[in-house]
């Protein structure tokens, strides 16, 4: 696999998980990909499974999170925040994440 070879790699953790379906690490890593590719849909699927599998991974929530917030599943956002929340009161990506939740709000009502 080269460098930088995002197609390689999205087949190595889809053998991966072919092979060990809650494999988290794989899904997490399948999400990543998905995430900074704009495939956001894939994405909130990928960190589903995670915190499916491991509902205290703090990072698959805040991830799960972010992701949710790409395709306006905003419910499903603010329920991650909360799983967050409860585990890691004090995460800053959570916080900053709950800040653009709110500007969302702030700005559908002002709509």
């Amino acid at each position: 696999m080269e460098r930088n070879d995002v197609d390689g790699a999205i087949e190595q953790l889809k053998r991966a998980i072919y092979l060990q379906p809650d494999h988290t690490a794989a899904h997490f890593n399948l999400g990543y990909l998905a995430f900074e590719n704009q495939w956001y849909e894939e994405a909130f699927s990928s960190y589903s499974k995670v915190v499916e599998v491991d509902p205290t991974d703090v990072e698959a929530l805040v991830s799960l999170s972010a992701s949710a917030i790409k395709i306006a599943k905003f419910e499903d956002a603010y329920i991650a925040l909360e799983k967050v929340f409860y585990l890691d009161p004090s995460n800053p990506e959570a916080i900053f994440l709950v800040r653009t939740l709110e500007f969302i709000r702030d700005e559908e009502k002002a709509e």
